[in-house]
């Protein structure tokens, strides 16, 4: 018995490693019948096989331009760091400047870090605040 064709698309099945643009972004299958990922995480685990990565982690392309794959042009920023990144900027056209952007978000995260165990951060919401005249 033959399946009626779907209007939508085709039955044909995505080789394995061929990719697809989906939602402006560079996904790659990776494993059957369908697992796709993005591209840039895949490029990023398949030359960083010893780090390990959560799902909830972004990958960034240093120079901005989402289709340079080359595994030095992208960098991985965990989600405790990815707002404090964006707030100093996020991703410049400059790899350095972009660097230095993910070196000052996690610098910052370890100060606010530090601040909470000595009593002078306090979360309020999704954020952290700097408590002034903490009276002890």
């Amino acid at each position: 018995k033959v399946s009626p064709k779907k209007p939508h698309g085709s039955n044909k099945r995505a080789k394995l490693y061929e990719e697809r643009v989906k939602g402006g972004y560079v996904q790659i299958k990776v494993a059957e019948p369908a697992t796709w990922k993005s591209k840039a995480r895949w490029v990023w685990e398949e030359t960083h096989p010893a780090e390990l990565t959560a799902e909830s982690d972004q990958f960034f392309f240093l120079n901005g331009d989402t289709r340079d794959f080359r595994p030095e042009n992208i960098e991985r920023v965990e989600a405790k760091y990815r707002t404090l990144f964006i707030k100093f900027g996020g991703v410049d056209s400059n790899p350095e400047i972009t660097r230095v952007r993910i070196l000052q978000a996690r610098i910052r995260a370890a100060q606010l870090d530090l601040g909470e165990k000595a009593g002078f951060v306090r979360t309020y919401g999704r954020g952290r605040v700097e408590v002034k005249n903490v009276r002890k």
